[in-house]
């Protein structure tokens, strides 16, 4: 049983800096753990894998980045957002009080 946070960082060729997305790696039997009796819950987020398997996790991880195309990086992001937690989801820009 295990389970654990992983943070992956993506960007694009040649840009600098990258994006974070953070996806939970686990096992059924951890993510059933977590579960209080009756409780419902989304695997949004989540990587499930019978055993702890890096070579074949990271194989699953590098094909769903490589499968995730869209023309602008915005695109791209907002797709691996369905897979692992965008650290700019929702994220609103502030105007300063001074500039309104």
């Amino acid at each position: 049983m295990f389970g654990f946070l992983l943070q992956i960082s993506i960007g694009t060729d040649g840009a600098l800096g990258e994006d974070t997305f953070d996806v939970v790696v686990c096992s059924p039997k951890w993510f059933e753990s977590h579960l209080k009796a009756g409780e419902v819950r989304s695997t949004r987020h989540h990587l499930m894998t019978l055993q702890y398997d890096w070579p074949a996790i990271d194989k699953a991880i590098r094909g769903r980045v490589a499968r995730c195309e869209a023309d602008t990086w915005q695109g791209v992001a907002e797709k691996l957002g369905r897979f692992g937690h965008w650290e700019f989801e929702d994220y609103t820009p502030q105007v300063p009080d001074h500039q309104i």
